[in-house]
């Protein structure tokens, strides 16, 4: 388990993955960079570096957050679930635990289709690799939106009856697959999902499967506070969520790396105190434990001793009650 998971691989998620290494902090970034900043030509405004490239800058940040000992892991992280104590997130087929997270998933969200939502689990899916033997020997639709369609739809295509791609053909896709150029508009189906409607018409699926290069927050983490389409935070960038932190373009104005390599601290150090009152109370609640276990095992802890057995007296000595009291003589 990590100490802290950061979703987004940005100028906000590596400057929380050096931070937190500099704490000796274990932390995954996950992520890839396909936002605005790595086509950037040229950044004009961020102090030290003029003139110097997105993709240089990124690169730079990744390469410090990897010297450091961060665990960089692309994808689409494409849902976060609290264990209580700690949080699970859902990465294709793989799950991370962490007991903090930070969001830093920049400003681009996506915008659902209609029935997207109401339909998640119920024939819709963002995991072909998850859930594509649920759908061997069916005919299914690929909504391709991000850089891992392609390796998922061939995955799908050794599985399904007939896989429709819907996206730019491209060369690495297998032979099997179908490729259609219209733009879908809305997933069909009442309680399940029944196929998809595209360019003004519809068509019959058995599954939906939609790829995108980062997950919309309503269905990353439900119940996550927004203002407007970004997270809300306070000062400290906090949450609504215990334990959940969000920093950089997703907080909202102005949307510049300074901004989001700076407010990105404000998260960690929070992060930092969360995490040691947590284990704090933890190792509170454990001794507290080990208490109740020695008293029942009849033992004793000392502070400053080890562990002793009491002497308890025996019914069928005949001297039993005399000790007890301290009256042997």
């Amino acid at each position: 388990m990590k100490d802290i998971a950061i979703v987004g691989a940005g100028p906000a998620g590596y400057s929380a993955a050096i931070t937190a290494r500099k704490r000796d902090k274990s932390v995954v970034v996950i992520g890839q960079n396909t936002g605005w900043l790595a086509h950037a030509h040229s950044i004009a405004n961020y102090p030290g570096l003029p003139d110097i490239s997105g993709h240089d800058l990124l690169e730079a940040m990744k390469k410090q957050a990897q010297d450091l000992g961060a665990e960089l892991r692309p994808g689409v992280v494409h849902q976060i679930v609290s264990l209580g104590s700690s949080f699970a997130l859902s990465l294709g087929a793989d799950f991370i635990e962490a007991e903090r997270i930070i969001l830093c998933t920049g400003a681009k969200q996506p915008k659902l289709l209609p029935g997207e939502s109401e339909l998640l689990g119920r024939r819709v899916s963002y995991c072909g690799t998850c859930d594509g033997m649920f759908y061997r020997g069916k005919r299914v639709a690929v909504i391709a939106q991000g850089p891992e369609a392609v390796s998922e739809a061939n995955f799908l295509a050794g599985l399904c009856s007939e896989v429709v791609y819907f996206g730019a053909k491209e060369d690495a896709l297998d032979d099997r697959i179908t490729v259609c150029g219209q733009k879908p508009e809305a997933i069909l189906g009442e309680s399940t999902a029944t196929g998809l409607k595209a360019g003004g018409e519809d068509f019959p699926f058995d599954g939906v499967f939609i790829f995108r290069e980062t997950a919309a927050l309503s269905t990353l983490l439900p119940g996550l506070e927004m203002d407007g389409a970004f997270i809300r935070v306070d000062r400290r960038m906090k949450t609504n969520l215990p334990g959940v932190f969000a920093a950089g373009d997703c907080t909202g104005q102005p949307l510049q790396v300074a901004k989001a390599v700076g407010e990105v601290q404000s998260a960690f150090h929070k992060q930092l105190d969360a995490l040691n009152e947590f284990r704090f109370i933890n190792l509170e609640s454990e001794m507290d434990v080990l208490a109740d276990m020695l008293k029942s095992d009849g033992l004793t802890a000392e502070p400053d001793a080890p562990a002793v057995a009491k002497e308890e007296p025996q019914e069928d000595d005949p001297f039993a009650s005399l000790f007890a009291k301290g009256e042997k003589k």
